[in-house]
């Protein structure tokens, strides 16, 4: 979700100055017109140099000239660049994510996604403001994660503890309280046997498809599709771009066709009964 609202959308251009290193180019709006060129700058104040005895200005080679302001020009050599922590590819936005679950500079992200317009646009203050939910939803999820992996130490800690007491009880019951609950989930946990349509071609399609090979073929094709999702990155060539629309029309194809089998063979409410396939249908 996150490289799909900002990927790209955290560059913007530099520019190279006198001693060589990267200056934010404000100016410069868009990736089009980041490019190598002349920039003029005007109302510069003059200030005169004791320790050198000179003016910042060239033209001007005495104390008494050097004030007021001046224009000068000056050749820039610009590049588009994406901020350090961005979402320009999977690996980038999950550590962006992973130093945004660690609280450590969190709220800078959040800025810039702020400010943050579209693919080859600099940023523009206070751009997108509700986009701010985004990040702050992560961090309440991200720290229930967090709160989850102590409650699973404290489970955890439960579990041997019921191993340790040897008399077949548990930490929280004892042995005959233990054997009362694995009564009643033996008695409320029937398996219920499994009904066939009559028709021979649906009985047909719904054996296939509950077969181990196709349950095994759709999830090789889920981990094929999670990858080339993941394969995205910013300013990619568009002979990728054209191969990763191609794949995603072959995967839609391959679901769409399996769920169309399974609504064959079952009736909507048998297919729909199923939580899996619901996640499946629906996600």
């Amino acid at each position: 979700l996150g490289m799909q609202l900002f990927m790209g959308s955290f560059a913007k251009c530099y520019y190279y100055d006198d001693s060589g290193a990267l200056t934010d180019d404000d100016d410069v709006e868009a990736k089009s017109a980041c490019i190598d060129g002349w920039h003029n700058v005007t109302g510069i104040n003059r200030a005169w140099d004791v320790i050198t005895a000179s003016c910042n200005d060239g033209s001007i080679s005495t104390e008494s000239l050097c004030v007021s302001t001046y224009d000068t020009s000056e050749y820039r050599l610009r590049s588009w660049r994406s901020q350090d922590m961005n979402f320009d590819n999977v690996f980038n936005a999950m550590q962006t994510l992973f130093e945004m679950s660690t609280t450590e500079g969190w709220t800078a992200v959040m800025y810039m996604g702020v400010d943050s317009r579209s693919p080859d646009m600099a940023p523009k203050r206070d751009n997108n403001p509700p986009i701010a939910f985004f990040f702050l939803a992560f961090m309440i999820v991200a720290n229930f994660f967090i709160l989850n992996l102590f409650i699973g130490i404290i489970l955890d800690n439960f579990a041997q503890i019921s191993e340790e007491a040897g008399d077949g009880g548990s930490a929280t019951m004892t042995k005959e309280q233990k054997l009362w609950v694995q009564r009643k989930t033996q008695l409320l946990g029937g398996t219920v046997k499994k009904v066939y349509p009559k028709d021979p071609t649906r009985n047909a399609v719904y054996k296939f498809v509950e077969k181990e090979p196709f349950e095994y073929f759709i999830m090789f094709v889920i981990l094929l599709n999670a990858v080339m999702m993941a394969s995205e990155y910013y300013d990619q060539p568009d002979s990728w771009t054209n191969a990763l629309e191609i794949l995603g029309y072959i995967f839609g194809a391959i679901f769409i066709g399996e769920a169309s089998l399974k609504l064959y063979a079952m009736n909507p409410y048998v297919y729909f009964s199923d939580s899996w396939n619901c996640f499946d249908f629906f996600c």
